[in-house]
């Protein structure tokens, strides 16, 4: 189990430093992945923090990757907003259910600046 883990999150990497020369060939503009965990508050064996409760390492079951691509240059795009497609999913090692995803994602700019100063 452990080998199909570091088997996943070296693919995930791969395909993280691959995608920007992949996205030129198939409208591809964005590629995320990341872990997640379950119950990682819970007590348990290698733990982070005091009593190990703080943060469970060993509730890592999950891989998760999205894939974005751009907009199509379509009139009915345009005028829902001009969503990116998107592909992904989400593998689970830990014998539960893993899945699959698509759909559209639209990109809102709350404000022009990361920063905000009153003034």
């Amino acid at each position: 189990m452990l080998c199909i883990k570091r088997l996943a999150f070296g693919l995930m990497f791969l395909l993280a430093g691959a995608g920007a020369g992949v996205a030129q060939n198939f409208g591809m503009s964005e590629f995320r992945a990341g872990i997640l965990a379950h119950s990682v508050d819970e007590p348990g064996p290698g733990g982070v923090g005091p009593n190990s409760v703080v943060l469970n390492l060993s509730r890592i079951q999950d891989v998760g990757f999205d894939i974005l691509f751009t907009s199509p240059d379509l009139d009915v795009f345009r005028w829902i907003g001009s969503p990116r497609p998107r592909v992904g999913a989400t593998l689970n090692f830990g014998g539960l259910e893993s899945m699959a995803r698509f759909g559209l994602t639209w990109q809102v700019p709350l404000w022009d600046s990361a920063f905000f100063v009153e003034g």
